[in-house]
C-alpha cells in the first residue's frame, strides 16, 4: 500500500504541474493591461443595487394594491358606491318591497 500511496502522490503532483502550466499559458494569452477578473465599478454596483431596490418596491406596491382590491371591505364599498350611483338599481333594491328594504 505504501507504493500505491507514492504513485498517487506522484500523480497528484503531475496534475498540479499541468494545471499550473495551463494557467500560465492562459495568463500569457491575455493582453497586458487587461484584468481577467474585471470587477464592476462602484457606480455599476450602485446602479445594480438601486435597480434591485426599485424592483422590490414595485413588487411590494403591486402586492399591496392587489390585497387592498381583494379585501371584503373594499369590495363592499365599491358595490355600495355603484348601487348609489345607478338610480334604477338603487330603486330596484331599496324601494318598498325591494329585497334590501330591511337595511
Amino acid at each position: 500500500t505504501f507504493k500505491n500511496e507514492e504513485v498517487q502522490v506522484k500523480i497528484d503532483i503531475e496534475d498540479d504541474n499541468q494545471e499550473q502550466q495551463s494557467n500560465n499559458s492562459t495568463a500569457a494569452s491575455v493582453p497586458e493591461g487587461t484584468d481577467e477578473n474585471i470587477t464592476p465599478t462602484t457606480d455599476e454596483q450602485n446602479e445594480c443595487e438601486a435597480r434591485k431596490r426599485f424592483n422590490g418596491f414595485i413588487t411590494l406596491l403591486t402586492n399591496a394594491i392587489i390585497q387592498t382590491l381583494k379585501s371584503p371591505g373594499f369590495v363592499a364599498m365599491v358595490l355600495g358606491v355603484i348601487t348609489a350611483c345607478i338610480p334604477p338599481l338603487r330603486d330596484a333594491l331599496f324601494e318598498t318591497g325591494g329585497p334590501l328594504r330591511f337595511l
